[in-house]
């Protein structure tokens, strides 16, 4: 198997569900050769990744290899391919543009780039995109982003191929003397978490659902491998935006303060922050966002921690109690409370449910508390 880092855990959920046995490889950057030698061994029987073009794969076909492409860098005509919804997430991207008050959106690409080009056609898709102005670059350096960015009328919005692109955009916006998002709204792709941290504040990103990604391609490399390809057709999924204060222009209440939970659910948050993010009392921001969610502050701070930690388990990599601290539990006991209030299981139970079968979903229960 060749892959990239993000879907990898998926790969290994669907090949711990299946009824095979594989000897699993895991490839990184630069595995062309070893991919070459092992199918010239008759050891090779399928390849999970993303291929540059069916020239490349065409050699491995010819060995009886199997192909699943995770359609990022490009799409293959000659195997299946999985991969996120990049045009909806063009579409969305507009529509929040739209929403955030932006006269002008810009569009930082990446040159030949099958999601890239994907990203733009559905920001070129969109409804209302007549007589908008938008501008794409593929630049990639600091001075040529910030050059192209010097162009742009105020307000404006950008969504980039990638969270370190968009942090280059909010570093370039800096040099500039913008304001972010006052005068440019940033949108990455990918939620890397580290990006934001580079860059001096939450950046709003599109999150992949890689491990979904990585699960389906493990099932569709069975199925191919057990002689049923005609059965296999291309699939994409979808991703969710998750706004944070860098394309923060929602205006003041209910919205904003859910924003407000999605950008800072790992610090020690209060209801009271909350309402001061609404811009509304505390009283007036519990009523509300009852009557537009159904929960109250409180909870929504506990659902999207809960939610969070739940991912984070499932990884099976970070220390639990880092889980926790990310989370916004720095004692690891109150974390464990916490999460057994809300679904019913120790984290460390939860982590071995969802390793151990991961298509059945353990028992949650509605949060309540943020404490």
């Amino acid at each position: 198997m060749a892959s990239p880092s993000g879907p990898d855990l998926g790969i290994l959920d669907g090949i711990r569900a299946s009824a095979k046995n594989w000897d699993l490889v895991v490839l990184s950057g630069g595995y062309e050769t070893p991919l070459r030698r092992l199918a010239e061994s008759g050891e090779l029987a399928g390849a999970i990744g993303d291929f540059v073009s069916d020239a490349w794969v065409h050699e491995l076909h010819e060995r009886g290899v199997r192909i699943v492409q995770l359609a990022q860098g490009s799409k293959l005509k000659s195997v299946p391919n999985l991969g996120p919804d990049y045009e909806a997430i063009g579409l969305d991207a507009f529509t929040s543009v739209l929403r955030g008050g932006s006269v002008e959106m810009g569009i930082v690409a990446v040159t030949g780039q099958y999601a890239s080009d994907r990203m733009v056609r559905g920001v070129q898709s969109h409804p209302k995109r007549e007589g908008f102005l938008i501008r794409q670059t593929n630049a990639a350096t600091l001075p040529l982003l910030q050059s192209w960015l010097s162009g742009m009328t105020r307000p404006c919005g950008v969504l980039a191929a990638s969270d370190r692109l968009a942090r280059m955009v909010i570093m370039a916006a800096g040099n500039l003397g913008w304001k972010v998002p006052g005068d440019v709204a940033v949108f990455g792709i990918g939620n890397q978490r580290m990006e934001s941290v580079f860059a001096g504040m939450p950046i709003s990103s599109y999150e992949l659902p890689d491990r979904a990604i990585g699960r389906a391609a493990a099932e569709v490399m069975e199925q191919m491998l057990l002689g049923r390809s005609r059965r296999v057709r291309d699939r994409v999924f979808s991703a969710r935006l998750i706004e944070r204060e860098s394309s923060l222009r929602l205006p003041h209440g209910v919205p904003r303060a859910v924003a407000y939970v999605e950008a800072r659910f790992a610090e020690p948050l209060q209801v009271d922050d909350l309402a001061q993010a609404a811009g509304m009392s505390r009283r007036a921001l519990e009523l509300a966002m009852q009557a537009a969610n159904g929960i109250s502050p409180a909870a929504m701070i506990a659902a999207v921690r809960c939610r969070e930690a739940k991912l984070l388990l499932k990884s099976g990599d970070l220390p639990i109690e880092t889980v926790g601290a990310m989370c916004g539990y720095p004692e690891p006991e109150r974390f464990s409370a916490a999460f057994k209030r809300w679904t019913g299981l120790s984290p460390r139970d939860y982590r071995q449910s969802a390793t151990r079968n991961p298509k059945r979903k353990p028992k949650t229960r509605p949060a309540e508390r943020s404490g």
